[in-house]
C-alpha cells in the first residue's frame, strides 16, 4: 500500500495542498499491484517545518490521526513524501502506523524533490 505523507494542514482545510496525494496516486498508478491508502492525516494545522515549524517526533505523532483502516493484505507500507530533511516526520508516521496496524511489518519511505 502507498500512503501519502501528510502536510501541515488537514485534508479538510481550505488551504490544504494536494500535491503529495497526487504524487502518491501517480506512484500507485504506475505499479498495478499497489493500492493507495490515505490512512493518516493531520489533526490540527501547524506551521510547516520548512517555515520554522517543529520537528519533535512526539508532537508530530500526537498531531497525526488514523482513519481506522488497516490494509489486510499488505505487510509493507510505502510512505511517499516530498523531502527528507531530518527524518522526524517519517519516523513519527512510521511508528504511528506500526502501532495502529498490527498486520504491517515494514514501513519504508520514498522521497521526491522538485529540484536537486
Amino acid at each position: 500500500m502507498v500512503v501519502p505523507g501528510i502536510t501541515s494542514k488537514p485534508r479538510s482545510d481550505s488551504e490544504w495542498d494536494d500535491r503529495i496525494d497526487k504524487v502518491a496516486e501517480g506512484f500507485a498508478d504506475k505499479f498495478s499491484h499497489l493500492s493507495i491508502g490515505k490512512i493518516i492525516d493531520t489533526r490540527d494545522a501547524v506551521v510547516p517545518s520548512s517555515h520554522g515549524g517543529g520537528r519533535d517526533m512526539t508532537i508530530i505523532k500526537n498531531n497525526t490521526i488514523w482513519d481506522g483502516h488497516c490494509p489486510e493484505a499488505a505487510d509493507t507500507i510505502i510512505i511517499v513524501d516530498d523531502v527528507l530533511t531530518t527524518g522526524a516526520h517519517f519516523k513519527a508516521w512510521k511508528e504511528f502506523i506500526l502501532e495502529n496496524c498490527p498486520n504491517v511489518n515494514k514501513v519504508i519511505g520514498v522521497f521526491w524533490a522538485l529540484h536537486t
